[in-house]
């Protein structure tokens, strides 16, 4: 569940940097930021209720739970016989 908590907390933070992005982008030396567009405000929930939905949830989930499986596998692999 950490690695899927990060993922959100990762994609939260691009889609805050992709928004300052475009202010710095839009605005001038000594200007107010200039606030993200209405397509961007859309596009930035329309990603982040995406990655709230049960598929994305249970997929990345699902991912976790393989990627710690080959981790394990690979531990085992290179220290054979070794308390996991």
């Amino acid at each position: 569940m950490s690695f899927l908590l990060y993922f959100v907390s990762h994609v939260q933070d691009c889609v805050e940097g992709s928004v300052s992005v475009t202010k710095q982008r839009t605005g001038s030396i000594g200007d107010r930021p200039a606030r993200p567009t209405l397509l961007e405000q859309v596009l930035n929930q329309k990603r982040l209720s995406l990655l709230r939905s049960p598929e994305v949830v249970q997929f990345l989930q699902k991912q976790q739970q393989l990627l710690s499986q080959q981790a394990l596998e690979q531990r085992q692999q290179q220290f054979p016989g070794a308390p996991v």
